[in-house]
């Protein structure tokens, strides 16, 4: 998916977008108002790992057309 609109971009996350995003998961003040005082605890490594699964899903699926 990529979404453009002037300066705004909205994308898939890449595998090098794990670590910025377990910073921010793991940040309680950005993670409070989904339930997460003290964030998820979640590693880089795992984030990682969850992305990689979703795009090789993502890649499989589209095989199947």
């Amino acid at each position: 998916m990529l979404l453009e609109y002037k300066n705004l971009r909205i994308r898939n996350a890449t595998i090098e977008d794990a670590k910025i995003l377990t910073t921010w998961w793991n940040d309680g003040a950005v993670m409070a108002h989904a339930g997460f005082p003290n964030g998820i605890g979640e590693t880089p490594e795992h984030v990682a790992e969850k992305i990689a699964g979703q795009i090789i899903s993502k890649h499989a699926d589209l095989r199947t057309f």
